[in-house]
């Protein structure tokens, strides 16, 4: 494409994202539980088209912010200012915030830093790699766009969970991110950091993620034989988090005793119809305390009877194989025909050799760490089986 082209509409660049490599790769990459053909008893569950990948909880995520946006339209101020929301560009964004999860998702971050980042200082983070992949996979999108998935708009600190912009891209987006925020504050005197478009993404992730958790705990008590949770239960949790309205405690009641669906989604509904643009604090969020509390509640429920149950840990027998692996990789970084089975990108290949050659080993280390975020789930085992069995 050439350089002229970066006059695209807000529904081609979604063309643009929906067809692009690393929107792809989400298709195959996990959101709570890994989605992969596993081959040893140890490990619990084989593929199974009832799992949310990140690419189905993108997608979801999309629709949430463009319902968001529909319901919202205009954004107007005292201070005499109009903004009018997009929901293409809400939907793009949100299509874009994920974008640079790695293969087996967070568990897959964080063995990434424990082996790269403490031994080598060299971090990942995958908020703030959404810009690289960006840069190299979808360079014609719009400022608006790009600046609208970064939701922490300040340096990142070389550190284990640290959140922010890796410095190359904090110098070049945040004085784009401020001058939009400018015409889209108008003469509002409450300063705000991130653009409407980040918030709407921001609070559709949330509900999208929380309610969608709750349907895949559904399922896999279900089909694990998993007792159900009793209304007790609901009922300390709903005191527990002060909720006060006795309508909710009804909604959860049918939907954790009844799995009625139904009900989870008019409750999900009436959640996204809370969201609404806030004069008093200057943003986009959930103007009912109540449905807070129970995004709190529901966030709870997920943790405790679902993540923590069926999710890998980086205490599992597959976590500790693919630390292994990734430390492996670490101890071998000179050698390119290996590394280069890790490095699917023909770019990354080129940068990576070059860093060999001059001596930069860090650098190359670096190229390597964006290369293994990009692997899908499925590949990604495929080389740690390949590597397992060579062992031996």
């Amino acid at each position: 494409m050439g350089k002229g082209l970066k006059l695209f509409t807000p529904e081609r660049e979604k063309r643009y994202i929906i067809n692009s490599k690393p929107f792809r790769r989400l298709a195959d990459k996990t959101q709570v539980v890994p989605n992969i053909q596993r081959e040893t008893e140890m490990e619990k569950f084989q593929r199974n088209s009832q799992i949310r990948t990140r690419l189905t909880h993108s997608l979801e995520v999309a629709s949430i912010s463009h319902e968001i946006a529909l319901n919202i339209k205009n954004i107007k101020t005292k201070w005499n200012n109009n903004y009018h929301i997009n929901p293409i560009i809400c939907e793009n964004a949100s299509l874009l915030h994920d974008v640079a999860m790695s293969g087996f998702g967070h568990v897959a971050e964080t063995l990434l830093n424990k082996v790269f980042g403490k031994r080598f200082g060299v971090f990942y983070e995958a908020n703030a790699s959404n810009l690289i992949l960006i840069e190299k996979d979808l360079p014609e999108l719009s400022d608006l766009t790009i600046v609208s998935t970064i939701k922490y708009p300040y340096k990142f600190k070389n550190k284990l969970n640290g959140k922010g912009l890796y410095k190359k891209h904090y110098k070049k987006y945040i004085p784009i991110l401020n001058d939009i925020i400018e015409i889209q504050n108008g003469n509002n005197p409450i300063k705000r950091t991130r653009t409407f478009e980040c918030d709407i993404m921001e609070i559709a992730d949330d509900i999208s993620y929380l309610f969608s958790d709750l349907v895949d705990m559904l399922y896999f008590q279900y089909k694990m034989g998993d007792e159900r949770i009793k209304s007790n239960v609901i009922l300390d949790l709903i005191k527990k988090h002060k909720i006060t309205d006795p309508n909710i405690y009804i909604y959860l009641k049918e939907i954790l005793l009844n799995n009625n669906l139904d009900k989870l989604e008019e409750l999900r509904d009436l959640v996204i119809l809370n969201v609404k643009y806030s004069k008093r604090e200057n943003k986009i969020l959930l103007e009912s305390k109540e449905y807070n509390k129970l995004l709190l509640l529901l966030r709870e429920i997920t943790w405790v009877y679902y993540i923590k149950k069926y999710s890998i840990t980086t205490e599992d027998a597959l976590s500790k194989k693919v630390e292994e692996y990734f430390l492996f990789l670490a101890n071998n970084i000179d050698n390119t025909i290996l590394i280069e089975k890790n490095i699917l990108s023909n770019t990354r290949q080129k940068q990576y050799k070059k860093a060999i050659r001059k001596g930069q080993k860090k650098k190359a280390i670096k190229y390597l760490v964006i290369s293994l975020s990009e692997l899908t789930d499925t590949y990604l085992y495929q080389q740690l089986n390949l590597y397992l069995k060579n062992k031996k």
